[in-house]
């Protein structure tokens, strides 16, 4: 799993973090991120033996079917909509609801759904605790 997730990340960051506001088409990220798998592999020259386990490991992600794979795919979600939820925290006028809409209904395990869950449940609170200050702020001007 470990190993799994490293080559994702790798592959990650030599392609870029895409996020669902970039734009970029399913096929055009595979595509970047096929690219940055070649350009990782070639950069480990003639290790054949490492080269094959870095593709067979990109390959289960992609797929998704193992549920090692399902999970670092829900995590790497969860990770994105954490960092729209703390971005949202530290500066209050950033609206980042995209974030949170493109992985409703895509988290494949519990594990995912529950973090997620978690995180939406947070981002909820402070919401509702800024819309309340507001409340207050408004009262006292009038």
């Amino acid at each position: 799993c470990i190993k799994l997730a490293i080559v994702h990340d790798i592959a990650e960051a030599l392609a870029g973090d895409i996020a669902p506001s970039d734009g970029v088409s399913k096929a055009e990220k595979h595509r970047l991120e096929t690219t940055a798998l070649a350009e990782m592999l070639g950069r480990l020259g003639t290790d054949r033996g490492v080269s094959r386990e870095m593709r067979q490991l990109w390959e289960e992600y992609e797929a998704g079917e193992t549920s090692e794979a399902r999970l670092l795919k829900d995590m790497d979600k969860v990770e994105m909509i954490l960092q729209a939820h703390e971005y949202e925290e530290d500066q209050p006028t950033m609206q980042l609801g995209e974030f949170f809409q493109s992985v409703e209904g895509k988290l494949k395990t519990q594990t995912g759904r529950q973090w997620a869950d978690e995180i939406a449940r947070r981002r909820a609170e402070v919401q509702q605790r800024r819309r309340q200050q507001q409340g207050e702020e408004d009262s006292k001007d009038s």
